[in-house]
């Protein structure tokens, strides 16, 4: 009877409250949103520029596609599933708009997929709202074809393939289809070598779990031994040592004198630097800002002392001040501090191993803001296996940049490189919101009125 009593009240609730707020509530509204975004971006691309010159024209100038295979895996890339689809709807573009803009909306919904465990508007809307934050001309670096099958898709792809997992977590048994689906999902994400090691990060994660707690781990295992045998096609293709080579005298010739630790260090500081320090009007980073103040807002809600409050504040505190770079230029003491920061990073990175102290200076700092994103995880968390993975996935993110360390390409290869590392930042920021609806009965977004 008390049930009925509380369907009854919920319906009414629904009934009288703002329209506005009921369409917020409504399951597709923030996807439909999305999809208007898409369109739009959609409509007012130039396509027919950098790498996309060449792949439209690729079949006429290698001849078949076993030429083409054989051709590319020698003198080129390992990439060959992922150019496949490329090089056929490269030449459909009005075909590869409607795909995209799916594709595009599709991470948000599935990401939302993955993470709302029950009727949670508010982690919908997070995700919509951070993707409209991704810079997404950074998928034009390479022409925008051509950069969108080569990361977004295979991206989409790899997120599609964790949706059984979620099936395993709620002992939900698996059938024959969803191996038959996200095999070929698979092979095609791990193509990518980006998304091939975050991915078998995540698959390696669930494995261990699934074993720990003695529950079914057939399908993350064979996803992993997917990805494990698609990096091993990676590391032992020809063209990828002779594209290494090519690139290296081409772009950055400095590379070859790199040795293991300045490597790890370009990787690092290269990574930290464009995604926390480059913020301006034009390209702030506005995700790193929204995580950093949910983190901030988290500690806020925590029962944990001042002192912790304060440390969770200042990665936001940082960011903060750099994201008002150009008005804070006109003050000398902030000028320079960002003179020193900015003219730090070279073509190899900072370069801490010379003998100047001045060069260990940035990654310092850059080192300080990675602590206190850390411990300030550690202090908002209160449930400590939502801590360890949202924990690994920010890694699991930052090591796919990181490892953009090992390639002459660092630069060259522009922003778009930077793309799992923002999901993994946007999933964490998604984590954040979880912990302080859990703290926080009026945050708890359910689809019911929100109390007063």
């Amino acid at each position: 009877m008390n049930g009925a009593y509380d369907s009854m009240e919920q319906v009414l609730n629904r009934r009288t409250e703002n329209p506005v707020l009921r369409f917020l509530k409504w399951r597709y509204a923030p996807f439909l949103i999305f999809l208007i975004y898409a369109i739009t971006i959609h409509c007012t691309m130039q396509l027919g520029t950098d790498d996309d010159v060449l792949f439209v024209k690729a079949l006429e100038e290698e001849g078949p596609l076993l030429h083409y295979y054989t051709t590319r895996y020698a003198t080129w890339t390992s990439r060959l599933l992922l150019e496949t689809v490329l090089i056929y709807i490269i030449r459909i573009p009005l075909l590869w708009k409607i795909l995209d803009i799916a594709i595009f909306v599709s991470i948000p919904a599935l990401l939302s997929l993955l993470f709302d465990k029950g009727n949670n508007w508010g982690i919908r809307w997070i995700f919509v709202f951070l993707m409209f934050l991704y810079p997404f001309h950074d998928m034009a670096t390479a022409g925008w074809i051509t950069t969108t099958v080569n990361y977004l898709w295979p991206l989409a792809a790899g997120i599609a393939a964790f949706l059984p997992i979620k099936k395993l977590l709620q002992n939900e048994p698996l059938r024959w289809y969803h191996y038959v689906i996200n095999i070929p999902l698979v092979l095609f994400a791990s193509n990518q070598e980006q998304c091939c090691v975050i991915i078998a990060a995540m698959f390696f994660f669930f494995l261990i779990k699934q074993i720990i707690c003695k529950k079914s781990w057939h399908y993350p295992s064979i996803m992993l031994f997917l990805c494990a045998l698609m990096l091993l096609f990676i590391m032992t293709c020809p063209g990828n040592k002779v594209r290494l080579i090519s690139n290296t005298e081409y772009w950055l010739p400095e590379f070859a004198n790199l040795h293991l630790g300045g490597k790890i260090e370009l990787g690092f500081s290269s990574t930290l630097y464009a995604f926390l320090f480059m913020m301006g009007p034009c390209g702030a980073n506005y995700i790193i800002l929204s995580f950093t103040f949910l983190l901030f807002l988290a500690a806020l809600k925590a029962k944990i002392s001042i002192l912790k409050k304060i440390i969770c504040f200042l990665p936001f505190a940082i960011c903060l001040l750099f994201s008002l770079q150009p008005v804070l230029n006109w003050i000398p003491v902030f000028n320079s501090f960002f003179s020193r920061i900015n003219t730090a990073m070279t073509l190899t990175g900072t370069r801490p191993f010379s003998h100047s102290p001045e060069t260990i200076f940035p990654d310092a700092v850059l080192s300080l803001i990675c602590l206190a994103i850390i411990f300030s995880m550690i202090f908002v968390f209160q449930n400590k296996k939502r801590f360890w993975l949202a924990l690994y996935i920010m890694a699991a993110g930052f090591v796919t940049r990181l490892a953009m360390g090992f390639s002459p390409t660092v630069w060259a290869s522009s922003t778009r490189t930077y793309l799992f590392f923002y999901i993994a930042v946007i999933v964490d920021a998604a984590l954040v919101l979880i912990e302080i609806q859990g703290n926080s009965s009026v945050l708890k977004m359910k689809h019911y009125r929100l109390k007063k």
